[in-house]
């Protein structure tokens, strides 16, 4: 019984501190990306990376399309852009020049360790990482709930 108990325990634990890894790389990459600290004034970050599940990516576009500038607190990071061309005409060049959008260059975002192969949203609190949520089939509410939190009251925040 003791086994089972340490066993649990330590998986536990390795889960704790993968999380916490995790969490510790994007707030790196956020640092390390020439993002001004406006920026980071949100309580969430929507990461779309170029490849993976092609109808998630091309839901999140809309998304945005539909709310850049129209929700101030809306931010929106592009990564793992393989033709930054392709990317202005699939968005439009108003939204990939938009304050609210960051071009991840350096694909600093584009990470096994950071995004997967869905749109993610990197949910903050006075700019430190609280939670990480796929936009993905099994998460079909993600984004309907990270529209209700932007729309929230920033003192609700």
């Amino acid at each position: 019984m003791k086994q089972i108990l340490l066993f649990s325990f330590i998986i536990a634990i390795s889960a704790c501190t993968k999380k916490d890894d995790r969490f510790a790389d994007l707030e790196r990459a956020l640092l390390s990306a020439d993002i001004g600290t406006g920026f980071l004034e949100t309580p969430g970050l929507l990461v779309i990376p170029n490849a993976g599940c092609e109808g998630c990516i091309t839901s999140a576009e809309a998304f945005v399309k539909d709310n850049v500038g129209q929700i101030n607190s809306l931010r929106v990071i592009f990564t793992g852009i393989n033709s930054h061309k392709v990317l202005k005409q699939k968005i439009g060049r108003d939204i990939y020049n938009h304050s609210q959008v960051f071009i991840d260059r350096s694909n600093l975002f584009y990470s096994p360790d950071i995004v997967s192969i869905y749109p993610s949203i990197i949910y903050l609190d006075e700019k430190s990482v609280i939670k990480i949520e796929s936009v993905s089939p099994d998460n079909p509410t993600a984004m309907q709930d990270f529209l209700s939190l932007l729309n929230e009251p920033l003192a609700a925040h």
